[in-house]
């Protein structure tokens, strides 16, 4: 499997025409070749979409989507203002740019892989293949939508559309930059951790506050000073980091996914929509059917199993 990756990531390199090929020198100090020169673009409403290959010393593909059905989808948003990082390289670039680099791995990764020297310099290759408009971008979450849910849930993929413009409407009146899952999942990490990521079978130790999107009603920690602050205080019970597995559906659907995402030390704000959470359920007067759920957590430790 490897070697057809390698093989793939190889022939996507040589198609690229090296006639275009010029090295720029970015504010940061990270130079980078600009191998072939589009001329479209990306306004800044824009989601950026991009083709990208991480090769290490060895020569091996680290990870990639080339192969892959679907490009990586960025907002352009986000990129602007970025330093020093692989991020910084493509708020530069226009659709057809491609880009190879030699780059630290910690300037390719905001969490370094477990075992992997941050300093360490790999080849980097990129490539802008489209942006999406916000209408298109809508357009094409829809369908996401349609094709994650079976055709005879149209209730769930309604409520799930409804759940994911509520967020997008939270996160831009509030002026909070967080990425979005193919779910329907949005996190934003306010801390970077280290090590490896959680793993499916994985037991973590976890701190947690849980409120309701709209109300702002606080239903949970395992904090105590937040527990006595809204008014949850309990004297029985016990205030400590949460343990559980993840991966075998013994939290919600939005905490198995996203704490896949987070490393040990990470801390994170989770917004969850109602089909990753509780559902039609009604929990509560306070907690009503359809409820979207925001977790800020914090990932203590990670027990691998």
């Amino acid at each position: 499997m490897k070697t057809s990756i390698l093989l793939f990531a190889f022939v996507w390199l040589l198609s690229i025409p090296v006639s275009y090929a010029q090295q720029i020198e970015l504010p940061s100090g990270i130079v980078y070749t600009l191998i072939e020169s589009g001329s479209e673009t990306i306004p800044d409403t824009n989601r950026v979409l991009v083709r990208y290959s991480y090769t290490n010393s060895k020569g091996e593909v680290h990870r990639e989507n080339v192969s892959k059905e679907r490009p990586m989808i960025i907002p352009k948003s986000f990129l602007n203002n970025q330093e020093n990082n692989i991020y910084e390289i493509l708020s530069r670039l226009n659709v057809n740019d491609s880009i190879s680099a030699s780059m630290a791995v910690d300037q390719i990764y905001s969490m370094v892989p477990e075992g992997v020297d941050p300093k360490a310099r790999w080849n980097v290759n990129l490539k802008v293949t489209g942006s999406m408009s916000p209408a298109e971008y809508k357009a094409y979450r829809k369908q996401q939508i349609v094709d994650m849910r079976p055709a005879d849930d149209k209730d769930g993929i309604k409520q799930l559309a409804k759940d994911i413009d509520l967020i997008e409407e939270y996160l831009k009146v509030n002026k909070i930059d967080a990425l979005r899952t193919p779910s329907g999942l949005f996190y934003s990490i306010t801390t970077k951790g280290n090590g490896d990521t959680v793993k499916k079978g994985d037991t973590i130790r976890t701190n947690y506050t849980g409120f309701l999107l709209d109300s702002g009603f606080h239903f949970d920690t395992s904090i105590e000073e937040v527990a006595k602050q809204h008014n949850l205080f309990n004297p029985d019970f016990t205030y400590e980091p949460f343990k559980t597995v993840i991966g075998e559906s013994k939290v919600i659907d939005g905490w198995d996914e996203a704490f896949q995402l987070l490393n040990q030390g990470s801390k994170a704000t989770l917004y969850i929509p109602s089909m990753l959470a509780y559902g039609p359920r009604k929990l509560s007067e306070d907690i009503p059917a359809n409820s979207v759920m925001v977790f800020e957590v914090e990932l203590v430790e990670i027990i691998r199993n």
